[in-house]
């Protein structure tokens, strides 16, 4: 699939979406959107304002992400505590029984993918984090939560694109 070519049809790019929380026109759709789909080049712009994605800054302060990704947890109906130090750079979440040390301290060898997986071990089973297979190509990182069953619906009816966006935790680590 090329990028700069593939249209995404309308009715697959409104189930994908939804699916991601976003079902109302936006700026970015508004600007993107064609008779008969989006070109996936472009299709980023719209799902990115999803509340289920995180776009990471290597310099992010882990507090501030680990916020943001409780709020949409908390969309799921998944309860996450945050228990960080004074220096936000460290701490335990806690959620389901289970506490889990958790660190994230910028610099060039930072790896905000530890965090993530670190996350999903204490998440319940059917939710799923995955990671943009783009990662490390630029200063920022992405990734996204949703429940497994609309991770398995999104890949039944746009495999490639999803694939395009998103890869399992476990595929980026090898």
């Amino acid at each position: 699939m090329n990028p700069e070519t593939y249209r995404i049809p309308i009715e697959i790019a409104h189930k994908i979406l939804a699916t991601f929380g976003i079902t109302s026109p936006t700026r970015a759709y508004e600007r993107w959107v064609k008779n008969d789909g989006f070109d996936l080049k472009d299709f980023d712009e719209v799902l990115y304002e999803s509340p289920f994605i995180f776009i990471v800054d290597w310099q992010a302060c882990l507090q501030d992400e680990l916020e943001s990704i409780r709020d949409s947890l908390a969309r799921l109906d998944v309860h996450l505590d945050l228990e960080l130090d004074s220096d936000g750079e460290s701490g335990h979440v806690v959620a389901y029984g289970q506490r889990l040390a958790i660190a994230y301290r910028p610099n060039d060898d930072s790896d905000f993918d530890n965090v993530i997986r670190n996350l999903q071990t204490v998440v319940p089973d059917n939710i799923e984090f995955r990671a943009s297979p783009h990662n490390g190509e630029s200063d920022t990182a992405l990734y996204a939560v949703l429940p497994q069953d609309e991770w398995a619906d999104l890949e039944s009816i746009a495999r490639e694109v999803i694939k395009y966006f998103f890869a399992p935790l476990s595929s980026k680590t090898g």
